[in-house]
């Protein structure tokens, strides 16, 4: 709407022996409006009045009148009296970005006193200026009903255009935050991006001046002060390319225009180039010769207080062997985990995992192999199930010709005693310990299990893939677990074909189905074997240690179809064998993850990805689907149900060049990798595994907007 005072201009062009008469009139009516709006106000607010009758656009002159222009500069001195943080703004702050009236090019409106008004009492308590603008952006858009929309009238909308619709762009949000603080004395201006730089579209925000400095918001998108979902893809802004620039918008001319997407041609708004608070040029990158001064005197945990080291890409392998050994030394010097190897067994909180083991040859130069075997028993007294561990402390070893041999007891005497939530930190915790102290090879760790233990790898193996090299479950139940993250972890499936105690057999064989399914939709992944053993009930042969052949149906397919006639052929059945030839790939080129099956205490996260699902996902259809494309230096997503985190390293990508990300829908995101100290260290605290070092963490999600973004 216009909003109009009273109004010295003529309809009428006057010409006088063929000589316009508008500019000489365009004086007159602005000297008019000058001593009319002067009049209105008191003499010490005519310094406001000046500013903005000195810079308001020339179109403004022709639609607004001096008593709208009154009202407004005598409710941001009202505000400047009334509010405590308002009494100190500096003044050049208070005339461009407190009193102004408008922003962009958005609809003129009457809003500060509705706003002086009905504001304050949203920030009531309030220390602070900072405090103020917190509260606002959390309370304001409620308390006008004001939501974010694709389906808002217009781009740009003023303040009452959004309150009457209900909904608004992130232009429009901005705009009525902005105003909101001006309202009640707070420095505040527009500031956005025409278009990110991975051409995702563009973006507007919030700067308030608080605490003597310039900070972001998004508005309607509570958060503390700089910080929010598009601070990375902020960084990724290039200063000197215009469309790819960061302005800041201005009432008084600056060094540029502010461009507006929805009006390319309008230049009419003033603005400051501000990309390099954003997306400083050349961060500076911390030298190896500091890292290693300040590994070899703090612990790692202390330095990931310390202020964002920026790594040089061509200094990672360094650096993550520097990191790698500092985590080395600090785990040996805890006198927590000394305690624990020492008494064979590990703690989380307050559960105990105890565990017996034993070494077998000399350790290889690459590091032993390290065996985990699963008791049977559960559901049972705690006598029957120490018998049942004692039992498996030998039950496997005969096979392990060089390796360590380790029977864990499960947590509890529970069923499901070894995949309680509790277990599962306790085999991070027993895995990273043996890295540690014995020199296991990460890459060459084993998972097995009998009866109830079987029940435990289902679990253990679907849950925690990315830790093992290879999964042998025997005689247990899978439980309905899915099998979707069984992609690059090979499991051995054996069953007695007469074992029909809780329908084993045939969840068994259904189980391999599944995997066979997965399998033709996954050429190269979900490698497995299914040995159902004729004859045999609970009781099979899964550790003959002379590896004498088996008789088993060569396929269990056909074994579901015709039990007893099925073909029947022979083979090596001992876990252990079969166990012993895979060796992990801890960075594989396609991950396929079922992020709903997973575990509370790992991060929710599968090799290199890691995510939460969406509230009330059921396991097996939370599914991503994500592919290294080192030759093109891009991640490629096929299956992207919810947002992820993406852990990089510089063996799988050049971290140097730009990183694609391509989404399922054909779109294409650009960022550059960005390698902190930080990141390194905290990926080798979370995962004590040397293969697990990441310098780099770009989050994929989706913004307020409905956009998919990466930062």
């Amino acid at each position: 709407m216009q909003v109009r005072g009273r109004r010295f201009c003529f309809s009428i062009v006057v010409v006088v022996f063929g000589l316009q008469l508008g500019p000489v009139l365009g004086r007159v009516y602005a000297a008019d409006m000058h001593a009319e709006v002067m009049d209105l106000l008191p003499e010490r607010m005519h310094a406001g009045a000046a500013f903005i009758l000195k810079h308001m656009p020339d179109q403004d002159r022709e639609t607004v009148g001096t008593d709208f222009l009154a009202e407004h500069i005598r409710y941001a001195y009202k505000a400047k009296d009334q509010f405590v943080w308002a009494q100190d703004v500096p003044e050049d702050l208070f005339l461009n970005d407190v009193l102004p009236y408008a922003n962009l090019d958005e609809t003129r409106e009457r809003w500060r006193k509705r706003l002086f008004e009905e504001v304050p009492p949203l920030v009531a308590g309030a220390e602070s200026a900072a405090e103020a603008v917190k509260m606002l952006n959390e309370k304001l858009f409620p308390h006008y009903g004001v939501v974010y929309s694709r389906e808002r009238p217009k781009a740009c909308q003023s303040p009452f255009e959004s309150i009457a619709a209900q909904k608004a762009s992130c232009t429009g949000l901005s705009i009525l935050l902005v105003n909101a603080c001006r309202a009640i004395g707070i420095p505040a201006r527009v500031v956005g991006t025409p278009l990110w730089a991975d051409r995702s579209g563009n973006h507007t925000w919030v700067e308030v001046f608080v605490e003597g400095a310039w900070k972001f918001v998004g508005a309607a998108e509570p958060s503390p002060l700089n910080a929010g979902w598009f601070v990375n893809k902020a960084s990724q802004q290039q200063e000197e390319v215009p469309i790819h620039a960061i302005y800041a918008a201005s009432f008084e001319p600056a060094d540029t225009h502010f461009p507006l997407p929805w009006n390319w041609q309008y230049h009419g708004v003033p603005a400051f180039n501000v990309t390099q608070r954003y997306a400083p040029s050349h961060p500076d990158s911390v030298s190896v010769t500091e890292i290693e001064a300040s590994l070899a005197d703090d612990a790692l945990v202390t330095l990931l207080e310390a202020d964002t080291l920026h790594l040089a890409v061509e200094e990672l392998d360094v650096v993550s062997d520097l990191v790698w050994r500092a985590y080395l030394r600090d785990v040996k010097q805890d006198e927590v985990r000394q305690q624990e190897h020492a008494g064979d067994f590990v703690t989380h909180g307050d559960v105990t995992k105890r565990y017996a083991y034993t070494k077998v040859g000399e350790k290889p130069a690459d590091g032993y192999p390290l065996f985990i075997a699963l008791h049977g028993g559960g559901g049972a007294p705690t006598q029957l199930n120490d018998g049942q561990w004692q039992h498996m402390q030998s039950y496997y070893l005969g096979g392990i010709t060089n390796g360590i041999y380790v029977a864990t007891r499960g947590v509890t005497d529970t069923w499901n005693l070894h995949f309680v939530h509790d277990s599962y930190p306790l085999y991070d915790r027993l895995i990273q310990n043996m890295i540690v102290f014995e020199g296991v090879n990460p890459n060459r760790i084993y998972i097995m299990g009998f009866s109830a233990g079987g029940d435990g790898v289902y679990q253990i193996g679907a849950r925690t893939a990315d830790r093992w090299a290879a999964a042998a479950m025997s005689a247990g139940h899978h439980n309905s677990v899915s099998p979707v993250n069984y992609a690059n972890l090979p499991l051995l499936i054996q069953m007695g074909a007469h074992d029909t105690a809780h329908n084993r057999n045939t969840a068994a064989a259904e189980y391999a189905m599944q995997l066979r399914a997965l399998q033709r939709e996954a050429s190269g992944l979900y490698h497995h074997s299914a040995y159902l053993h004729v004859g045999r009930g609970h009781g099979i042969m899964d550790r003959d240690g002379q590896g004498r052949p088996q008789r088993i149906y060569a396929d269990p397919e056909e074994w579901l179809e015709v039990r007893d006639e099925a073909r029947v052929t022979q083979t090596n059945t001992y876990s252990v064998h079969w166990l012993e030839p895979f060796v992990r790939d801890p960075l594989p080129q396609r991950v396929i993850w079922d992020s709903a099956t997973t575990t509370r205490y790992n991060g929710n996260r599968l090799y290199w990805l890691a995510g939460e699902p969406k509230e009330g996902t059921e396991p097996g259809q939370a599914r991503i689907d994500a592919r290294l494309l080192p030759e093109a230096n891009a991640i490629q997503f096929d299956k992207l149900e919810h947002p992820v985190t993406i852990l990089l390293n510089q063996h799988m990508l050049d971290l140097g060049k730009p990183i694609e990300i391509r989404l399922p829908e054909g779109q294409t995101l650009t960022t550059q990798a960005r390698p902190t100290l930080q990141t390194l260290i905290r990926s080798a605290l979370e995962r004590g595994d040397p293969y697990y070092l990441f310098p780099v963490k770009l989050d994929l999600l989706v913004n307020p907007e409905g956009d998919w973004i990466v930062q």
